[in-house]
């Protein structure tokens, strides 16, 4: 199969990164030279040789062969390196759902680590507000999407455009979690009526929440996004902030998040979400407030 060079970042540090070719760890050979840091790579500098499986690169200004980590014996190495300037991969997840059949939805982030949305308790795709969408019947339709998908994300965003068929309390447009004591979800309508966000690790008594005074309407698209960052966060609803609240716990807290839903809670009593979500985007980083309506004017 075709294989390329790519780099993956460490949960705790977009700069700190490491180099596979295809499903190959690489590690840098060193030889006797003792490393007192981690080297920082040029990504663009990383050339194949004629000798299968083998590269060079510069690093710290000097050049470095790359050689597979399995091969590697009886010198120094590393598997890591500083990459200067490195954006964090914040596309961690796009669902656009344009699919016309089948029960996957690809992720279009171009996130390694991202994956595709399996529909079960016939989710469907229709005709959306771009393309199709993920229909939801609101008996046992949802979508599961890769587990850990947020392992290791600290500020974050979700967005996407949601098309109510019913207004039902506490169905979930999102939960991702590992059950009923950690999770983090939105529902168009909480028990005091309006949108909510709540994150918890200790289960509902212990809900950090923000809550909008409306609840979404039915029959018309609307835009939503949550933003979490530096113990802050906001819902927005087509692009304008509707609430804010001190939010300090962050996806990673929830550790594995096993059961990433789309349009289903964690708690088995609530009820499945009824209607169409389209164009769901999550981030590894707290959008600003242009930047969401941004996504709200320019779907």
């Amino acid at each position: 199969m075709p294989a390329a060079i790519a780099l993956d970042r460490t949960p705790d540090s977009a700069t700190v990164q490491s180099v596979r070719y295809g499903g190959i760890v690489l590690a840098g050979a060193y030889g006797t030279t003792q490393l007192t840091g981690l080297p920082t790579l040029a990504p663009s500098s990383i050339q194949a040789t004629q000798v299968p499986l083998d590269f060079t690169a510069q690093a710290g200004g000097a050049q470095v062969h790359l050689i597979p980590f399995y091969k590697m014996h009886h010198q120094r190495y590393t598997v890591y390196w500083n990459v200067a300037g490195a954006p964090p991969p914040e596309a961690v997840a796009y669902y656009r759902f344009d699919e016309t059949g089948g029960t996957t939805a690809a992720d279009s982030s171009g996130n390694p680590s991202g994956g595709p949305a399996s529909l079960a308790g016939g989710a469907t795709f229709a005709a959306g507000r771009k393309n199709n969408a993920l229909r939801l019947d609101g008996t046992s339709g949802h979508a599961r999407l890769p587990s850990g998908l947020l392992a290791g994300v600290g500020s974050f965003t979700v967005a996407t455009w949601v098309n109510l068929a019913a207004s039902a309390q506490w169905a979930r447009i999102f939960d991702f979690g590992s059950g009923t004591g950690s999770y983090m979800f939105l529902t168009p309508r909480s028990s005091a009526g309006g949108l909510r966000f709540a994150i918890t690790t200790g289960g509902a008594g212990a809900e950090q929440r923000i809550s909008a005074a409306a609840t979404l309407p039915t029959a018309t698209w609307k835009h939503v996004a949550v933003t979490v960052a530096s113990g802050t966060g906001i819902l927005y609803v087509d692009g304008a902030e509707v609430a804010r609240g001190s939010i300090s716990l962050t996806p990673s807290s929830l550790g594995g998040t096993s059961a990433t839903f789309i349009g289903r809670s964690q708690y088995a009593a609530d009820p499945y979400l009824a209607g169409q979500v389209d164009e769901l985007r999550i981030y590894s980083r707290a959008l600003s407030a242009t930047e969401v309506r941004g996504l709200f004017q320019n779907p």
